[in-house]
C-alpha cells in the first residue's frame, strides 16, 4: 500500500534497484588550516567520528498506477495559471528589455508555452495565453536565453543535461 493506494489482486510489479543509502560513524584525521595532521599528545594523529552517507541499493518491486486502485494521486504536471495581471503590459516590457533575444507570440503545437530558439536567437512564446501564464512563461523562456545559450556554454566549456537547464530556468539561477 502507497499513498492510500492498494494494488489490484494478480498483478505483477517490475523488480527494479532502488537508492536505499545508511549513515555510519567513520573515524577521521583531524586537519588544520592547511589540510595537515593535527597531532595529539601521544604522536600520533588526532581523530574525530564524523557520519558519512554510505550509497547503497536494494531490489523493490513496483507497479504501475493502473495497477493500483483507491484515492487519487496529485499529479506534479504544472497548472496553467489564469489569473489577469495589473500593469501587464509594463512587466511585460520589462521581461523585452533584459531578454537578451526578441520576444514573439505565435502559435506553437504540443504541450509547450513556449520556447528559446537557440539558432534563430528568438523567444517564442504561445499566443493566447492569460496574462499570468504569459508572463511566467516569458521569465522562464528569458531565464534560458541567458543560461544556455549553446555557443556562450561552448566557449565556456559549459555542459548541461536538460533537467539542469529546466532547474535552472525554473529558479532563475
Amino acid at each position: 500500500m502507497l499513498l492510500g493506494r492498494q494494488v489490484m489482486k494478480g498483478e505483477k510489479g517490475i523488480t527494479i534497484i532502488a537508492p536505499a543509502p545508511y549513515k555510519k560513524m567513520n573515524e577521521k584525521e583531524v586537519l588544520d588550516e592547511n589540510q595537515r595532521p593535527i597531532m595529539g599528545t601521544d604522536g600520533k594523529p588526532k581523530t574525530e567520528q564524523v557520519e558519512v552517507t554510505v550509497p547503497h541499493f536494494k531490489a523493490v518491486t513496483v507497479f504501475d498506477i493502473a495497477q493500483t486502485s483507491g484515492e487519487p494521486i496529485q499529479t506534479l504536471a504544472p497548472e496553467l495559471l489564469t489569473a489577469a495581471v495589473q500593469d501587464f503590459d509594463s512587466f511585460m516590457q520589462a521581461i523585452q528589455k533584459i531578454s537578451p533575444v526578441p520576444i514573439r507570440f505565435d502559435e506553437i503545437d504540443g504541450n509547450a508555452n513556449g520556447y528559446y530558439h537557440n539558432a534563430d536567437k528568438e523567444i517564442v512564446i504561445k499566443k493566447g495565453l492569460s496574462e499570468s501564464q504569459t508572463l511566467k512563461t516569458a521569465i522562464h523562456e528569458t531565464a534560458h536565453a541567458k543560461l544556455h545559450d549553446r555557443e556562450i556554454m561552448e566557449i565556456l566549456g559549459v555542459e548541461k543535461d536538460r533537467l539542469t537547464k529546466e532547474v535552472e530556468a525554473a529558479v532563475g539561477k
